[in-house]
């Protein structure tokens, strides 16, 4: 079996399952009181606000409305290299510093930040990735910024983030990289905005080997 037709099978296994634990997971009373990260995982929730994300503080100043990810996976090394790219618009006309959030200490490191082919300055510290525009950006104006980023991504808990498995039985084995976001580990494999309460409009993914 190729690496692709394995990818392929996961996929429609994954699909599968969470369509046959949509309804039970529908039907299981909602928890009282706060959750932890352990329990959102296990739980339905309706609506999900800034709470249940794991997000920066400062990133709510803007809206975010379309991104672009592009990764090379590498099969030998287990590393992935990445170029993301946010059209946001502004919510405040004081806008000036956008705030992704991108883990640090875990494997992954920010090359450059442009925007439309510009070079911005950023730093990447504290689980956060802080880009500076030329000027304060008013609000309901567009911009985009584009993080080129790589390394080996690697988030604290097991099958979390993005990671390198095998697939398969016997010698029909194949190495393939699975993803597990869901609550907070997004920020351990690309650089994103955290926040359940702002869905991307648009989302295109491309992945290369």
């Amino acid at each position: 079996m190729s690496r692709i037709q394995a990818a392929f099978c996961l996929l429609l296994a994954l699909t599968f399952t969470a369509s046959a634990d949509r309804s039970a997971l529908a039907d299981r009373p909602l928890p009282h009181g706060p959750l932890t990260r352990i329990d959102w995982e296990g739980k339905h929730l309706p609506d999900k606000g800034p709470e249940h994300g794991d997000f920066t503080p400062g990133s709510e100043r803007y809206d975010l409305q379309r991104t672009t990810l592009a990764l090379r996976l590498d099969f030998d090394t287990a590393s992935i290299e990445g170029e993301v790219t946010h059209v946001f618009t502004s919510l405040d006309d004081t806008l000036q510093t956008v705030i992704l959030d991108l883990a640090t200490g875990h494997g992954l490191t920010v090359d450059a930040v442009t925007t439309a082919g510009t070079p911005l300055p950023f730093t990447h510290a504290d689980d956060a990735l802080r880009i500076r525009l030329p000027a304060p950006l008013a609000t309901g104006t567009q911009d985009s910024v584009t993080v080129a980023y790589g390394g080996t991504p690697d988030a604290p808990d097991d099958r979390r983030g993005l990671w390198l498995e095998t697939h398969g039985l016997g010698d029909d084995e194949a190495p393939i990289f699975a993803t597990m976001s869901q609550p907070a580990y997004a920020k351990y494999w690309w650089p994103c905005k955290d926040r359940p309460d702002d869905k991307i409009d648009q989302l295109l993914q491309v992945y290369t080997v």
